[in-house]
């Protein structure tokens, strides 16, 4: 599986970041505030509002693993990648702060979520659509792969 750390100086040998390093590069993207001005109690809210993606996650459809487990500190790791996580934290900072920013953070949080998550399920793949029904195509073969449609 390949890297998704965004800071990989941060990450070292993982393929994730600790979600102090996400947060920081979120404020950072966000734009309204300095990482360094946050103090604890703000940041404690955002890991509340990161566990909000962690569930957003797991019940994804594209999501295979659903054994993520909440945030519990700043530190800890979560085999979410960073890139959903900070476009997700940037989205749910806009929306409990009632901003402007609310809606296009929003559209690109969930377009990376369904991208990354998708990719991760099925890769690059050719997608078809399949009738569940066996459909009037003869040709169509009689098993295809639930993920992409594609016969098998």
């Amino acid at each position: 599986m390949p890297k998704s750390v965004i800071a990989p100086h941060v990450a070292g040998e993982s393929s994730y970041s600790p979600l102090s390093a996400i947060i920081d590069i979120a404020l950072s993207q966000y734009g309204e505030f300095a990482p360094s001005s946050v103090d604890a109690g703000g940041k404690l809210m955002l890991l509340t509002l990161a566990n909000n993606i962690v569930e957003e996650v797991r019940q994804h459809p594209y999501n295979e693993n659903a054994d993520l487990d909440y945030y519990g500190s700043l530190e800890d790791v979560i085999e979410i990648p960073d890139i959903i996580m900070v476009n997700g934290l940037k989205y749910q900072l806009a929306m409990q702060q009632g901003s402007a920013k609310t809606q296009i953070n929003g559209m690109i949080h969930y377009q990376t979520l369904n991208r990354v998550l998708w990719n991760r399920y099925n890769g690059n793949s050719k997608v078809s659509f399949r009738p569940v029904d066996g459909g009037s195509n003869t040709s169509f073969a009689e098993t295809t792969s639930a993920k992409n449609g594609q016969p098998e």
